[in-house]
């Protein structure tokens, strides 16, 4: 299927699709598939993954014969995860909770003390990152590289960061310790919401259910829930 066609057709419903719309844009694309009124995408960032837009099982499950040596699946919600798992070994699953910002939730972002990321702050984010066991540190430099980010200085000193990942997720969000409670996560994601509203995306974030703190500083900012979701890697 042609990409622009394929766009377009995602474009239908940019909430829920935003997630491939955005992958779609910012990496090279392997293969589109369309089967019914679903597609699903492969294309390159810090590996293969593999996207599915679909709401309807048979149609899905025509697109995944397609892909029975595919390794990494990006965002499947519950009934397709149930649907991929089968038979085969998972490495990991990471499971989120997407939260989008509608557009008419007024923002106020401005704080002197966030500055833009520059990609030699890459080595000291992943340094201090969650969730090393999936990324490395050119995943992280080639985001700043290609979309950006914010930092937020004290004397110079890089004490919390946020950019987005491959897909447009507002994410790698960290304050470090010493640094909390203090509003600073709250002025990072700010600059980020306003710079992507800027670029006309739609501001979202994938969060750990567990993780409390995010969440509620998501929910108080007037993100809303939308589903569970998955990325999967497979031996």
């Amino acid at each position: 299927m042609d990409k622009n066609k394929a766009l377009t057709y995602l474009l239908k419903d940019p909430v829920k699709n935003c997630n491939i719309i955005n992958f779609m844009c910012d990496y090279p694309i392997k293969c589109i598939e369309k089967e019914g009124n679903s597609i699903s995408v492969v294309g390159n960032s810090d590996r293969q993954w593999i996207y599915f837009s679909s709401e309807d099982t048979e149609e899905f499950k025509k697109l995944l014969k397609k892909y029975k040596c595919g390794k990494n699946f990006a965002i499947t919600n519950d009934w397709q995860f149930s649907v991929i798992e089968k038979n085969r070994e998972i490495v990991w699953n990471l499971t989120c909770l997407k939260l989008y910002l509608p557009e008419n939730r007024k923002i106020h972002y401005h704080d002197k003390n966030v500055k833009k990321l520059k990609p030699e702050h890459a080595d000291y984010i992943y340094k201090n990152y969650t969730y090393k066991e999936f990324t490395d540190v050119h995943y992280l430099k080639d985001r700043i590289n290609r979309m950006g980010g914010f930092g937020f200085f004290i004397d110079e000193k890089l004490v919390g960061w946020v950019m987005t990942h491959d897909d447009g997720a507002i994410g790698i969000l960290h304050v470090m310790k010493n640094y909390r409670k203090r509003g600073y996560a709250e002025a990072l994601i700010l600059s980020i919401i306003n710079k992507l509203r800027i670029e006309n995306k739609i501001p979202f974030v994938q969060i750990e259910e567990n993780n409390i703190p995010s969440m509620n500083l998501a929910k108080k900012l007037g993100f809303i829930p939308l589903e569970k979701i998955h990325w999967i890697e497979f031996k």
